[in-house]
């Protein structure tokens, strides 16, 4: 997908890797083995702003020059060892309970994020769907009212 062509209320898919942003190389593998096939599940998130172009450095812009923004329910494993360790309150003992607390209520949050975070992503897959102006408002919007 050429980046630039992505609107707001995009609905994307990308190869789901469970190690995504522990190496550069991982998300790259990861990206190809999905695009042909090898990989059958896949992250979906709504693309929050119009992409405007994609700078000298790879990162997806608005008009306004701001990094165009996604909004999903995902996590990282430096993110989720780093909540296990908050939820324990860095005693040992507490981290089984942790383990539960974690793996049953918190394993993804949903945020809004910068698209660049994928850059290492090289297939992003758009659900192609004829959307009015109005209805790509109402589909960021309705994302807005879940962060809140």
């Amino acid at each position: 997908t050429d980046l630039a062509t992505l609107r707001k209320g995009d609905h994307c898919l990308i190869a789901i890797n469970l190690l995504r942003s522990v190496n550069p190389t991982i998300d790259h593998a990861i990206s190809c083995l999905g695009s042909v096939e090898w990989c059958y599940c896949y992250h979906h998130f709504i693309i929050m702003d119009n992409v405007h172009h994609v700078d000298d450095h790879g990162i997806p812009r608005t008009s306004s020059g701001r990094p165009a923004e996604i909004m999903e329910y995902g996590n990282t494993i430096p993110e989720a060892l780093k909540e296990l360790g908050d939820m324990a309150s860095g005693n040992w003992l507490q981290l089984p309970g942790a383990v539960v607390r974690f793996l049953s209520c918190h394993k993804s949050k949903c945020h809004r994020m910068a698209l660049a975070d994928y850059g290492d992503t090289q297939h992003i897959y758009v659900v192609v769907e004829n959307l009015s102006p109005l209805a790509r408002q109402r589909i960021v919007q309705d994302a807005a009212n879940v962060l809140r």
